[in-house]
């Protein structure tokens, strides 16, 4: 198969993960509510065929793209990362 071809299907989060997702981004205090919805097609898509899910951008700040070789991952975000997924496991349980 030609790479650059390729069809990939439409990555969407379930509907039945969006009340915990917004509850914890709720909690957590550094999320930019400014970023807009976005169509994007990934890998990941495949595994949401199979199992419910989410997909969602954490953030970088001001980077390169992030395929780019001169991307650079902003480590400050880790913290934020971490709350977020605390926050996300106690909001799906």
């Amino acid at each position: 198969m030609n790479r650059s071809h390729r069809t990939l299907s439409s990555t969407y989060t379930h509907s039945l993960n969006q009340r915990p997702f917004a509850s914890a981004r709720s909690l957590v205090s550094n999320v930019d509510r400014r970023t807009p919805a976005q169509l994007a097609s990934e890998d990941f898509a495949y595994f949401l065929q199979k199992r419910p899910g989410a997909f969602f951008f954490l953030g970088n700040g001001n980077s390169a793209p992030l395929h780019s070789p001169d991307y650079d991952f902003n480590d400050q975000i880790i913290a934020t990362g971490v709350e977020f997924w605390c926050r996300l496991i106690r909001a799906a349980t």
